[in-house]
């Protein structure tokens, strides 16, 4: 059965989901309807302007590039007198007479450009969206937020924004809730904001309700939420909600555990396609097995498993790195055999604290197999994959450590008779 299969992985790949709960999930993110342009950034504001003063260039190059700038800044000099500011101003004008000294020295003001071009549009951008907001602009308050650096005021405009109505404001409002961010962590006003943006059909919301359900153990309300997302075609809600039509597969033998398999396929084929890794790794698994309707093909399921391994934001898929660190350490899937390639595989996945790739590490470390034989080493693997309940990794150490000890004897006789 899919359910079957598809167990080890899905397991896995559920807690790297729920794990992004604490890392704020799908957002924070930019206003995308304010007209400025994507104002990106998140919930701990802009960031400090990029850039600084280059090196070298030297000679006359320098200095035009210095004239050109000196003559860039001026123009600007008279915008920020337009829009005040007295400190911007102060600024500006030590900007320009620290790019005369650099041009006089004939050296390059390109990276200062830079910066600057950056620093005053920045500016111009945060005057523009102070006017709007003090008009009670819902989308400026909310992008005045994202770039806000300091955590305290970012959520009194959060605050702002959510009470206009604003349902990214909400989202967000509900994330630094949950973070503990700019106020005291509460999972009880958290859950108020996301039920506030959901009611206003925001996807991420419904998403990240369907998180929590399923942590307290309610399948049927996560089950729900995530319809509700996917339905909006959030690839995370997708394959979430398809998760879960497998794990009640296992529990049934009627018509609808056949029509909640095709289901799950056809959510991960979605999700797939948006480059979720976890739904990537899913069609990668049916195609290796032939389950779920498909025909065992290895170059498919190679290709998606590979795909698996590099998508998304937090370094790939873990079950996919191990899969496929598997297939070349048995030379399966099509794969020749090649132990160091799976050794660099499992290893990125141990770094995510994968307890499969943690043993299969180890025992790579014990045979001296793709990398140079490190017993100490094997019995740290083996260690850290047993503190996760992971039973072959607490045998393979308790075997390990009686080999070692029986060494260490046999070399203390040996030393002694000598």
């Amino acid at each position: 059965m899919l359910a079957a299969l598809l167990e080890k992985k899905s397991s896995m790949a559920r807690v790297e989901v729920s794990e992004c709960v604490s890392e704020s999930p799908e957002g924070p993110e930019a206003e995308d309807e304010f007209e400025n342009g994507d104002l990106g950034g998140d919930a701990s504001g802009a960031g400090g302007v990029g850039g600084g003063v280059g090196g070298g260039g030297g000679g006359e190059r320098g200095a035009r590039s210095g004239k050109s700038l000196f003559q860039t800044l001026s123009r600007k000099k008279s915008m920020i007198n337009e829009l005040g500011g007295g400190q911007v101003r102060k600024r500006l004008n030590l900007k320009i007479n620290a790019v005369n000294a650099f041009a006089g020295k004939g050296k390059s003001v390109r990276g200062y450009h830079e910066k600057t071009k950056k620093e005053l549009e920045d500016y111009r951008v945060n005057q523009i969206l102070k006017k709007a907001a003090a008009k009670g602009d819902p989308s400026a308050i909310f992008n005045l937020a994202l770039n806000e650096k300091n955590d305290q005021r970012a959520f009194k405009l959060y605050q702002q924004a959510a009470a206009a109505g604003h349902v990214k404001g909400i989202f967000n409002l509900a994330l630094m809730y949950a973070n503990g961010r700019g106020t005291n962590k509460s999972m009880v006003r958290a859950l108020h904001c996301y039920q506030q943006a959901a009611a206003k059909g925001y996807s991420k919301a419904h998403y990240n309700l369907g998180l929590h359900y399923e942590k307290m153990g309610d399948d049927i309300l996560a089950k729900n939420a995530y319809e509700r997302a996917a339905q909006q075609g959030l690839a995370s809600a997708e394959f979430n909600l398809g998760q879960l039509l497998v794990k009640e597969e296992a529990d049934r033998t009627t018509e609808r555990t056949r029509r909640d398999t095709e289901r799950a396929i056809e959510l991960w084929k979605s999700a797939a396609a948006k480059e979720h890794p976890g739904a990537l790794c899913c069609i990668g698994v049916c195609y290796l097995k032939g389950t779920g309707g498909f025909h065992v093909d290895n170059d498919k399921a190679v290709t998606y498993l590979r795909q698996a391994s590099h998508a998304g934001t937090h370094g790939g898929c873990v079950e996919a790195l191990y899969m496929l660190g598997g297939l070349y350490a048995h030379a399966k899937g099509g794969l020749p055999r090649d132990d160091v390639r799976a050794v660099e595989l499992w290893t990125r996945a141990a770094a995510h604290g994968h307890a499969n790739s943690m043993n299969a590490l180890g025992v790579m470390y014990e045979n001296g197999r793709g990398v140079k034989k490190n017993l100490d080493k094997a019995v740290s693997l083996f260690v850290s994959a047993s503190d996760q309940g992971h039973a072959e990794a607490l045998k393979n150490l308790g075997v390990l450590e009686k080999e070692m000890k029986q060494k260490q004897r046999e070399t203390a006789l040996m030393q002694s008779s000598a």
